[in-house]
């Protein structure tokens, strides 16, 4: 994880740069991205935490999120360049203590995050939607209450989350808190366990009126 987020930081900024964010020689970082020679354990962690931690990489990340006079925040400057989705969420992951086995993603905007994060993690990745995909296979449903009081449902297969699995939800934006809230309603139907949920950007804290008081949300950016 150390090497790939130096190497997708690599496209947007020097050796200068990350020598001076990591305390690292330009010359071993450089070593690092060829593949010459691996960091330490001790070091890959040193990595980490440093970017993790890092202001200026922070920043960096901030300033390809955009929110519009109407609420809706765009992403997409992360999601359409490899490299910065990579790094968003290897970040993301570093936050996250790993005490899960699935990921749960609403679609579609979250998936390019859930995707991702699922195969840094090894883990399955469940998708809901809103529809069925066909009347041949079973769903779990729950009920949405949508901007302007529509009403909608959110559905998972009932195959897909068996009894003590545990479920991190991941998705790119919250504001409501709803979309949340119904997914964890989801994994309690089929008596999984929602240990948290992992997020891009939270937008002010109206979610935190429908969520438990003792939820664990992870996130990257608090607006």
């Amino acid at each position: 994880m150390a090497i790939e987020m130096i190497k997708s930081l690599k496209e947007h900024f020097t050796y200068e740069e990350l020598s001076k964010i990591l305390n690292i020689n330009e010359s071993i970082l450089c070593r690092y991205v060829r593949g010459d020679i691996l960091p330490s354990l001790s070091q890959s962690q040193y990595i980490a935490n440093s970017l993790r931690n890092s202001k200026f990489i922070r920043d960096f990340i901030f300033k390809k999120v955009k929110v519009y006079e109407d609420g809706f925040v765009d992403l997409s400057e992360i999601y359409e360049d490899p490299s910065i989705l990579k790094v968003t969420v290897y970040l993301l992951f570093s936050i996250i203590p790993q005490e899960f086995n699935k990921i749960l993603t609403p679609s579609v905007n979250g998936l390019p995050f859930a995707i991702l994060f699922s195969q840094i993690t090894r883990s399955k990745i469940i998708i809901s939607k809103k529809y069925m995909d066909s009347r041949y296979i079973q769903y779990t449903d729950e009920i949405i209450e949508e901007r302007n009081a529509l009403i909608t449902k959110m559905y998972i297969r009932k195959d897909s989350i068996r009894k003590g699995d545990k479920i991190l939800i991941i998705d790119d934006v919250m504001r409501t808190g709803k979309t949340l809230s119904t997914l964890v309603s989801l994994v309690n139907k089929q008596k999984g366990i929602v240990v948290g949920a992992g997020l891009i950007v939270c937008l002010g804290n109206e979610w935190k009126r429908v969520l438990p008081d003792n939820f664990k949300v992870f996130t990257l950016i608090k607006m």
